[in-house]
């Protein structure tokens, strides 16, 4: 069982602690948690699957630094095996092989409820990642976002994971913008209940536009697709991911935006 340390006040005024070890920098440290969020439709899982492919051969991905080979843990409750062999097979660098360090769930019959968490426990502790993803909050929680007694107990499995120096990344949708909304700030348009804000250290806004020869900043090395067959191509993507709340303190602006671009 983990136990969290008792302090003194003395103790702890006085405790040296160790600088954050980053997984994937400059978002994800050891034992800490990146939530990002973004429209359907706006290639959220794309991006995550190919930065982990990158990140389980150590492989720096666009201006995501990755100090050394990582093993991810990716609980994938939208897509089925069949459709991840595909994504692996168009997102993976020319010239890499695949190794063993990026594991994948497809598909679980899992919540966050009591057996659900049990599940998660036992992956972790059966596969050791460094970092474990949960694509998406909408199924896995119980009621929803929406739901504070689920978010509670989604919070209190990733509390769990951290606590062992496990990253977590979550996925999480974006309300579909209206004249209404859309001069909102986009922390505003997460969807679900405040505590979907509050309990995450780093949240980034990741929006698909169409592509604009003037912002070529950095290039994708593969296509991508809009549905869940993969044969419908896009005939240029561009990708936004914007950091808009942090809590890290090294190296992080509160409001830090870079811009992708892949034509295809």
């Amino acid at each position: 069982m983990i136990t969290n340390p008792v302090y003194t006040a003395k103790e702890l005024s006085e405790k040296v602690f160790e600088k954050p070890q980053w997984l994937i920098e400059p978002l994800l440290t050891r034992g800490g948690d990146w939530l990002l969020a973004g429209e359907a439709d706006s290639y959220k899982s794309l991006f995550l699957v190919q930065m982990c492919i990158h990140a389980s051969l150590g492989l720096d991905y666009l201006f995501l630094k990755i100090n050394e080979p990582l093993r991810i843990l990716y609980i994938n409750v939208d897509d089925n095996a069949r459709l991840v062999q595909k994504r692996l097979q168009s997102l993976t660098p020319k010239g890499q092989e695949l190794n063993d360090n990026f594991y994948l769930v497809c598909q679980p019959s899992i919540e966050f409820d009591q057996a659900g968490q049990e599940q998660v426990k036992q992956w972790v502790v059966d596969y050791r990642p460094d970092i474990v993803i949960f694509d998406h909050l909408t199924d896995l929680v119980v009621g929803g976002t929406v739901d504070a007694r689920g978010m509670q107990e989604y919070n209190r499995i990733k509390k769990w994971i951290c606590a062992q120096d496990i990253g977590v990344i979550s996925l999480a949708h974006l309300n579909r913008t209206t004249k209404e909304t859309e001069t909102n700030k986009p922390l505003r348009n997460i969807g679900g209940c405040k505590a979907i804000i509050s309990d995450h250290s780093v949240i980034t806004i990741h929006v698909a536009q169409e592509a604009s020869p003037l912002n070529k900043y950095e290039m994708f090395e593969v296509g991508f697709w809009r549905n869940k067959n993969m044969d419908k191509k896009v005939e240029g993507t561009k990708y936004m991911l914007e950091v808009v709340s942090t809590i890290i303190d090294e190296g992080l602006p509160t409001e830090w935006t870079r811009t992708f671009l892949r034509e295809v």
